[in-house]
Protein backbone atom coordinates (compact mmCIF):
# COMPACT_ATOMS: atom_id res chain seq x y z
CA UNK A 1 0.00 0.00 0.00
CA UNK A 2 1.19 3.64 -0.80
CA UNK A 3 0.74 5.16 2.74
CA UNK A 4 1.80 2.03 4.49
CA UNK A 5 5.53 3.61 5.16
CA UNK A 6 4.32 6.58 6.57
CA UNK A 7 1.81 4.75 8.79
CA UNK A 8 4.76 3.07 10.38
CA UNK A 9 7.02 6.23 11.02
CA UNK A 10 3.81 7.84 12.78
CA UNK A 11 3.33 4.74 14.68
CA UNK A 12 7.30 4.51 15.84
CA UNK A 13 7.01 8.95 16.63
CA UNK A 14 3.60 7.85 19.09
CA UNK A 15 5.28 5.10 20.38
CA UNK A 16 8.50 6.98 21.38
CA UNK A 17 6.40 10.46 22.29
CA UNK A 18 4.46 7.39 24.84
CA UNK A 19 7.70 6.72 26.21
CA UNK A 20 9.16 10.21 26.56
CA UNK A 21 6.17 11.16 28.40
CA UNK A 22 5.88 8.11 30.94
CA UNK A 23 9.82 8.43 31.70
CA UNK A 24 9.07 11.94 32.24
CA UNK A 25 6.43 11.53 34.78
CA UNK A 26 8.27 8.99 36.64
CA UNK A 27 11.04 11.85 37.04
CA UNK A 28 8.26 14.44 38.28
CA UNK A 29 6.69 12.48 40.51
CA UNK A 30 10.02 10.33 41.90
CA UNK A 31 9.01 7.15 41.01
CA UNK A 32 11.44 4.38 41.97
CA UNK A 33 12.16 1.44 43.20
CA UNK A 34 12.84 -0.21 46.58
CA UNK A 35 14.46 -2.24 49.37
CA UNK A 36 12.93 -2.88 52.19
CA UNK A 37 13.21 -5.15 55.45
CA UNK A 38 10.80 -8.29 55.47
CA UNK A 39 7.49 -7.76 57.94
CA UNK A 40 7.93 -3.79 57.23
CA UNK A 41 4.25 -3.38 55.50
CA UNK A 42 1.07 -4.40 56.23
CA UNK A 43 -1.06 -5.36 53.72
CA UNK A 44 -4.22 -2.63 52.64
CA UNK A 45 -7.60 -3.32 53.32
CA UNK A 46 -10.40 -3.80 50.08
CA UNK A 47 -13.85 -3.98 50.26
CA UNK A 48 -13.41 -7.43 48.32
CA UNK A 49 -12.58 -10.17 50.51
CA UNK A 50 -8.58 -10.39 49.45
CA UNK A 51 -6.33 -13.49 49.79
CA UNK A 52 -2.19 -14.06 49.07
CA UNK A 53 -1.65 -15.95 45.82
CA UNK A 54 1.53 -17.19 44.69
CA UNK A 55 2.57 -17.06 41.12
CA UNK A 56 5.14 -18.90 39.36
CA UNK A 57 7.43 -17.30 36.99
CA UNK A 58 9.55 -18.79 34.37
CA UNK A 59 13.42 -17.81 34.35
CA UNK A 60 15.76 -17.69 31.44
CA UNK A 61 17.17 -20.93 33.11
CA UNK A 62 13.99 -22.17 32.57
CA UNK A 63 13.68 -22.71 36.85
CA UNK A 64 10.64 -22.19 38.35
CA UNK A 65 9.92 -18.68 41.28
CA UNK A 66 7.63 -17.68 42.86
CA UNK A 67 6.52 -13.97 43.77
CA UNK A 68 3.71 -13.41 46.60
CA UNK A 69 0.83 -11.31 45.31
CA UNK A 70 -2.29 -9.80 46.53
CA UNK A 71 -5.68 -11.70 44.40
CA UNK A 72 -9.04 -11.57 44.48
CA UNK A 73 -11.69 -13.28 42.79
CA UNK A 74 -13.63 -11.44 39.94
CA UNK A 75 -17.14 -12.01 38.72
CA UNK A 76 -16.19 -15.32 37.53
CA UNK A 77 -14.94 -16.73 40.54
CA UNK A 78 -11.42 -16.44 38.77
CA UNK A 79 -8.30 -15.31 41.26
CA UNK A 80 -6.96 -12.34 39.42
CA UNK A 81 -3.64 -10.70 40.32
CA UNK A 82 -4.69 -7.23 42.68
CA UNK A 83 -0.88 -5.89 43.62
CA UNK A 84 -0.92 -2.95 45.41
CA UNK A 85 1.76 -1.39 47.47
CA UNK A 86 0.55 -1.57 51.07
CA UNK A 87 0.60 1.48 53.64
CA UNK A 88 3.93 1.90 55.56
CA UNK A 89 3.01 1.14 59.47
CA UNK A 90 6.94 1.11 60.34
CA UNK A 91 10.00 1.37 58.48
CA UNK A 92 13.37 -0.46 59.64
CA UNK A 93 16.60 0.47 57.96
CA UNK A 94 18.67 -1.87 60.28
CA UNK A 95 18.70 -5.41 61.47
CA UNK A 96 20.79 -7.81 63.54
CA UNK A 97 22.54 -10.42 61.80
CA UNK A 98 23.80 -13.54 63.26
CA UNK A 99 27.08 -15.31 62.39
CA UNK A 100 27.14 -18.68 62.44
CA UNK A 101 30.32 -20.61 61.26
CA UNK A 102 31.54 -17.25 59.50
CA UNK A 103 28.83 -16.60 57.59
CA UNK A 104 25.69 -14.84 57.72
CA UNK A 105 22.13 -14.82 55.87
CA UNK A 106 20.86 -11.33 54.94
CA UNK A 107 16.95 -11.14 53.63
CA UNK A 108 15.33 -7.84 52.04
CA UNK A 109 12.79 -6.94 49.96
CA UNK A 110 12.86 -5.52 45.95
CA UNK A 111 9.90 -3.48 44.92
CA UNK A 112 8.77 -2.41 41.57
CA UNK A 113 5.78 -0.68 41.53
CA UNK A 114 3.53 -0.43 39.09
CA UNK A 115 4.48 3.07 37.80
CA UNK A 116 8.20 1.76 36.92
CA UNK A 117 6.86 -1.50 34.39
CA UNK A 118 6.11 -1.26 31.02
CA UNK A 119 5.59 -4.10 28.15
CA UNK A 120 8.04 -2.16 26.11
CA UNK A 121 10.94 -1.85 29.17
CA UNK A 122 12.75 -4.05 31.58
CA UNK A 123 13.68 -2.90 34.43
CA UNK A 124 17.24 -3.58 36.07
CA UNK A 125 17.79 -4.08 39.70
CA UNK A 126 21.12 -4.00 40.92
CA UNK A 127 22.01 -4.52 45.02
CA UNK A 128 25.25 -3.70 46.12
CA UNK A 129 26.64 -4.54 49.35
CA UNK A 130 29.23 -1.66 50.96
CA UNK A 131 31.63 -2.49 53.38
CA UNK A 132 33.84 0.03 55.67
CA UNK A 133 36.73 -0.45 53.16
CA UNK A 134 35.44 -2.68 50.30
CA UNK A 135 31.92 -3.29 48.16
CA UNK A 136 30.25 -6.22 46.62
CA UNK A 137 27.87 -6.77 43.91
CA UNK A 138 24.74 -9.00 44.20
CA UNK A 139 23.25 -10.85 40.99
CA UNK A 140 20.80 -8.44 39.77
CA UNK A 141 17.00 -8.96 39.17
CA UNK A 142 15.31 -7.76 35.69
CA UNK A 143 11.66 -7.46 35.63
CA UNK A 144 10.64 -8.16 31.69
CA UNK A 145 7.97 -6.53 29.77
CA UNK A 146 6.08 -8.41 27.36
CA UNK A 147 6.99 -6.40 24.45
CA UNK A 148 10.57 -6.26 25.58
CA UNK A 149 10.66 -9.82 25.49
CA UNK A 150 9.36 -10.22 22.28
CA UNK A 151 11.58 -7.98 20.47
CA UNK A 152 14.54 -9.90 22.30
CA UNK A 153 13.46 -13.19 20.84
CA UNK A 154 12.87 -11.41 17.50
CA UNK A 155 16.05 -10.31 17.14
CA UNK A 156 17.57 -14.12 18.16
CA UNK A 157 15.11 -15.33 15.39
CA UNK A 158 16.80 -13.46 12.49
CA UNK A 159 20.78 -14.11 13.66
CA UNK A 160 19.25 -17.99 13.35
CA UNK A 161 17.93 -17.50 9.96
CA UNK A 162 21.22 -15.80 8.85
CA UNK A 163 22.82 -19.00 10.84
CA UNK A 164 20.71 -21.18 8.20
CA UNK A 165 21.69 -19.88 5.54
CA UNK A 166 25.45 -20.99 6.67
CA UNK A 167 26.93 -24.12 5.11
CA UNK A 168 28.68 -26.07 7.26
CA UNK A 169 29.64 -29.06 4.83
CA UNK A 170 32.70 -28.17 1.98
CA UNK A 171 31.59 -31.03 0.43
CA UNK A 172 28.11 -28.75 -0.97
CA UNK A 173 30.49 -26.82 -2.97
CA UNK A 174 31.83 -29.19 -5.06
CA UNK A 175 30.55 -30.44 -8.79
CA UNK A 176 30.04 -34.02 -7.66
CA UNK A 177 29.57 -35.89 -11.02
CA UNK A 178 32.42 -33.07 -12.42
CA UNK A 179 34.61 -34.39 -10.32
CA UNK A 180 33.45 -38.00 -10.23
CA UNK A 181 33.74 -37.74 -14.10
CA UNK A 182 37.28 -36.34 -14.48
CA UNK A 183 38.35 -38.92 -11.74
CA UNK A 184 37.15 -41.79 -13.47
CA UNK A 185 38.60 -41.18 -16.66
CA UNK A 186 42.13 -39.83 -15.14
CA UNK A 187 42.64 -43.22 -13.04
CA UNK A 188 44.55 -41.49 -10.54
CA UNK A 189 42.74 -41.87 -7.16
CA UNK A 190 45.68 -40.71 -5.01
CA UNK A 191 44.99 -38.29 -2.59
CA UNK A 192 47.09 -35.64 -3.51
CA UNK A 193 45.72 -35.60 -6.95
CA UNK A 194 42.56 -35.84 -5.54
CA UNK A 195 42.47 -32.59 -3.47
CA UNK A 196 43.94 -30.65 -6.47
CA UNK A 197 40.91 -32.16 -8.66
CA UNK A 198 38.39 -31.06 -5.52
CA UNK A 199 39.74 -27.75 -5.49
CA UNK A 200 39.43 -27.38 -9.74
CA UNK A 201 36.16 -28.73 -9.25
CA UNK A 202 34.73 -26.25 -6.21
CA UNK A 203 32.02 -23.47 -6.79
CA UNK A 204 34.78 -21.06 -5.42
CA UNK A 205 31.68 -18.11 -6.36
CA UNK A 206 29.44 -19.73 -3.97
CA UNK A 207 32.14 -21.39 -1.28
CA UNK A 208 33.44 -17.52 -1.24
CA UNK A 209 30.01 -15.82 -0.17
CA UNK A 210 29.45 -18.58 2.61
CA UNK A 211 32.85 -17.78 3.71
CA UNK A 212 31.99 -14.42 4.22
CA UNK A 213 28.87 -14.95 6.02
CA UNK A 214 30.57 -17.00 8.79
CA UNK A 215 33.16 -14.18 8.98
CA UNK A 216 30.16 -11.83 9.42
CA UNK A 217 28.35 -13.84 12.28
CA UNK A 218 29.41 -11.72 15.35
CA UNK A 219 29.10 -8.60 13.18
CA UNK A 220 25.46 -9.81 12.35
CA UNK A 221 24.79 -10.72 15.75
CA UNK A 222 25.34 -7.01 17.18
CA UNK A 223 23.41 -5.73 14.34
CA UNK A 224 20.22 -7.74 14.77
CA UNK A 225 20.51 -8.94 18.00
CA UNK A 226 20.07 -5.55 19.95
CA UNK A 227 19.75 -6.76 23.56
CA UNK A 228 21.03 -10.52 23.87
CA UNK A 229 19.94 -12.23 26.86
CA UNK A 230 21.82 -11.84 29.84
CA UNK A 231 22.81 -14.61 32.59
CA UNK A 232 26.24 -13.69 33.95
CA UNK A 233 25.89 -12.36 37.22
CA UNK A 234 21.93 -12.48 37.04
CA UNK A 235 19.69 -14.27 39.57
CA UNK A 236 16.15 -13.89 37.75
CA UNK A 237 14.88 -12.60 34.54
CA UNK A 238 10.97 -12.51 34.94
CA UNK A 239 8.38 -11.16 32.32
CA UNK A 240 5.91 -8.93 34.05
CA UNK A 241 2.67 -9.42 31.76
CA UNK A 242 0.82 -5.87 31.42
CA UNK A 243 -1.05 -4.54 34.37
CA UNK A 244 0.30 -7.22 37.00
CA UNK A 245 0.68 -4.74 39.45
CA UNK A 246 2.96 -3.75 42.02
CA UNK A 247 5.58 -6.51 42.30
CA UNK A 248 7.84 -7.54 45.40
CA UNK A 249 10.72 -10.07 45.37
CA UNK A 250 12.14 -11.16 48.45
CA UNK A 251 16.24 -11.51 48.21
CA UNK A 252 17.77 -14.27 49.97
CA UNK A 253 21.73 -14.17 50.66
CA UNK A 254 24.24 -16.36 52.16
CA UNK A 255 27.79 -14.16 52.99
CA UNK A 256 30.79 -15.33 54.21
CA UNK A 257 32.20 -12.33 56.26
CA UNK A 258 35.88 -11.26 57.20
CA UNK A 259 36.36 -11.59 60.79
CA UNK A 260 36.81 -7.67 60.70
CA UNK A 261 33.43 -7.21 59.25
CA UNK A 262 30.63 -5.96 62.35
CA UNK A 263 28.50 -3.88 60.22
CA UNK A 264 27.89 -3.23 56.60
CA UNK A 265 25.27 -1.38 54.35
CA UNK A 266 23.11 -2.50 51.15
CA UNK A 267 21.95 -0.32 48.54
CA UNK A 268 20.38 -0.64 45.27
CA UNK A 269 19.93 1.01 41.52
CA UNK A 270 17.70 0.39 39.34
CA UNK A 271 17.43 1.12 35.48
CA UNK A 272 15.28 1.24 33.03
CA UNK A 273 16.16 -0.04 29.71
CA UNK A 274 14.94 0.21 26.14
CA UNK A 275 15.59 -2.22 23.13
CA UNK A 276 19.37 -1.95 23.03
CA UNK A 277 19.31 1.66 25.46
CA UNK A 278 19.23 2.54 28.91
CA UNK A 279 16.20 5.15 29.10
CA UNK A 280 16.16 6.24 32.53
CA UNK A 281 18.24 5.99 36.16
CA UNK A 282 15.80 5.61 38.86
CA UNK A 283 16.93 6.79 41.90
CA UNK A 284 19.13 5.28 44.51
CA UNK A 285 17.30 3.32 46.78
CA UNK A 286 18.85 2.56 50.69
CA UNK A 287 20.91 2.24 52.52
CA UNK A 288 19.76 -0.68 54.69
CA UNK A 289 22.12 -1.71 57.59
CA UNK A 290 23.47 -4.67 58.96
CA UNK A 291 25.11 -5.20 61.99
CA UNK A 292 26.88 -8.57 62.36
CA UNK A 293 26.32 -10.52 65.99
CA UNK A 294 29.12 -12.98 67.10
CA UNK A 295 28.89 -15.35 69.48
CA UNK A 296 32.33 -14.73 69.43
CA UNK A 297 31.82 -11.45 71.62
CA UNK A 298 30.95 -13.56 74.59
CA UNK A 299 34.27 -14.83 75.00
CA UNK A 300 35.50 -13.63 78.24
CA UNK A 301 39.09 -13.10 79.41
CA UNK A 302 40.30 -15.69 82.75
CA UNK A 303 42.75 -13.87 84.99
CA UNK A 304 44.07 -17.27 86.45
CA UNK A 305 45.03 -17.68 82.34
CA UNK A 306 46.98 -13.84 81.53
CA UNK A 307 50.28 -15.79 81.62
CA UNK A 308 49.29 -18.85 79.37
CA UNK A 309 50.03 -17.74 75.83
CA UNK A 310 48.15 -20.98 74.35
CA UNK A 311 45.00 -19.39 75.97
CA UNK A 312 45.89 -16.17 75.33
CA UNK A 313 46.22 -17.37 71.38
CA UNK A 314 42.85 -19.30 71.55
CA UNK A 315 41.14 -16.13 73.02
CA UNK A 316 42.49 -14.19 69.73
CA UNK A 317 41.23 -17.10 67.60
CA UNK A 318 37.82 -16.94 69.00
CA UNK A 319 37.12 -13.24 68.85
CA UNK A 320 38.54 -13.29 65.13
CA UNK A 321 36.02 -16.18 64.54
CA UNK A 322 38.93 -18.73 63.68
CA UNK A 323 36.90 -21.16 65.04
CA UNK A 324 38.48 -24.61 64.34
CA UNK A 325 42.04 -23.16 65.53
CA UNK A 326 40.77 -22.05 68.84
CA UNK A 327 38.55 -25.47 69.68
CA UNK A 328 42.27 -27.17 69.18
CA UNK A 329 43.83 -25.23 71.60
CA UNK A 330 40.94 -24.69 74.09
CA UNK A 331 39.56 -27.93 74.09
CA UNK A 332 41.97 -29.39 77.27
CA UNK A 333 41.07 -26.10 79.43
CA UNK A 334 37.20 -27.18 78.96
CA UNK A 335 35.72 -24.06 80.09
CA UNK A 336 33.23 -21.44 78.61
CA UNK A 337 35.12 -20.20 76.08
CA UNK A 338 35.68 -23.94 75.00
CA UNK A 339 32.04 -24.25 74.89
CA UNK A 340 31.82 -21.39 72.70
CA UNK A 341 34.33 -22.23 70.38
CA UNK A 342 32.11 -25.95 70.13
CA UNK A 343 28.95 -23.71 69.57
CA UNK A 344 30.24 -21.34 67.32
CA UNK A 345 30.76 -24.79 64.90
CA UNK A 346 27.50 -26.36 65.93
CA UNK A 347 29.09 -28.72 67.87
CA UNK A 348 26.08 -28.24 70.29
CA UNK A 349 26.38 -31.45 72.09
CA UNK A 350 29.99 -31.02 72.99
CA UNK A 351 29.46 -27.64 74.10
CA UNK A 352 26.60 -28.18 76.44
CA UNK A 353 28.41 -31.43 77.74
CA UNK A 354 31.35 -28.64 79.05
CA UNK A 355 28.62 -26.32 80.15
CA UNK A 356 26.99 -28.79 82.41
CA UNK A 357 29.95 -29.20 85.22
CA UNK A 358 30.49 -25.30 85.06
CA UNK A 359 29.31 -22.83 88.17
CA UNK A 360 25.41 -22.01 86.77
CA UNK A 361 26.99 -18.06 86.01
CA UNK A 362 24.38 -15.86 83.70
CA UNK A 363 26.73 -16.58 80.93
CA UNK A 364 26.45 -20.09 81.26
CA UNK A 365 22.51 -20.36 81.59
CA UNK A 366 22.02 -18.21 78.47
CA UNK A 367 24.47 -20.24 76.02
CA UNK A 368 22.62 -23.31 77.68
CA UNK A 369 19.42 -21.61 76.72
CA UNK A 370 20.69 -20.89 73.14
CA UNK A 371 22.38 -24.62 72.71
CA UNK A 372 18.73 -26.28 73.93
CA UNK A 373 16.79 -24.50 71.52
CA UNK A 374 19.37 -25.93 68.76
CA UNK A 375 18.16 -29.43 70.43
CA UNK A 376 14.44 -28.69 70.21
CA UNK A 377 14.41 -28.87 74.12
CA UNK A 378 12.49 -25.33 74.18
CA UNK A 379 10.93 -26.06 77.75
CA UNK A 380 14.25 -26.45 79.38
CA UNK A 381 15.85 -23.71 77.11
CA UNK A 382 13.06 -21.30 78.12
CA UNK A 383 13.85 -21.90 82.00
CA UNK A 384 18.00 -21.15 81.54
CA UNK A 385 17.39 -18.20 79.81
CA UNK A 386 14.85 -16.62 82.22
CA UNK A 387 17.78 -17.47 85.01
CA UNK A 388 20.06 -15.55 83.08
CA UNK A 389 17.96 -12.84 82.89
CA UNK A 390 17.00 -13.03 86.14
CA UNK A 391 20.92 -12.00 87.77
CA UNK A 392 21.96 -9.83 84.56
CA UNK A 393 19.56 -8.35 82.43
CA UNK A 394 21.92 -7.82 79.59
CA UNK A 395 21.18 -11.35 78.29
CA UNK A 396 17.54 -9.39 77.82
CA UNK A 397 19.02 -7.41 75.12
CA UNK A 398 21.41 -10.41 74.13
CA UNK A 399 18.76 -12.67 73.18
CA UNK A 400 17.56 -9.93 70.38
CA UNK A 401 20.88 -10.47 68.72
CA UNK A 402 20.87 -14.44 68.46
CA UNK A 403 17.90 -15.59 66.35
CA UNK A 404 17.73 -18.85 68.36
CA UNK A 405 17.10 -16.99 71.45
CA UNK A 406 14.88 -14.37 69.62
CA UNK A 407 12.41 -17.03 68.11
CA UNK A 408 11.73 -18.68 71.70
CA UNK A 409 10.85 -15.46 73.10
CA UNK A 410 8.40 -14.55 69.61
CA UNK A 411 7.10 -17.65 70.66
CA UNK A 412 6.42 -17.67 74.06
CA UNK A 413 5.81 -13.86 74.11
CA UNK A 414 8.52 -12.72 76.34
CA UNK A 415 8.78 -9.51 77.34
CA UNK A 416 11.42 -7.30 77.14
Amino acid sequence: MKGTPYIAVAIVFLLSCSTGNKLRKLESEGSHAGISLPNDVAVRQTDNPAMKSEVTLVGLDNERHSLVMNAARDESGELVAQDEIAPVIKIETFRNVAERGGTVDIKFNITAPASILDSRWQVRFSPMLIFEDDSMHLERIYVTGEEFRRKQKQGYERYERYLSGIIDDPSEFVWKRELGIFLSRSGNYSERYRNVAVDHYTDKVRKGLNDRKILRKDEVFEKVVREPFCSSGLRLDTVCVENSGDMTYEYVQSLTLSPTVKKFKLIMAADIHGIGEKLYALPRSGPLTFYVSSLSTMAVDVPERDGDSLYIRALDHLRNRRYRMAIADLAPYADFNAALAYAALNYNRKALDVLSVLERQPKVEYLTALLLCRMGDEIKALDCYQKACAVDRSFIYRGNLDPEIRNLKNKYKLND
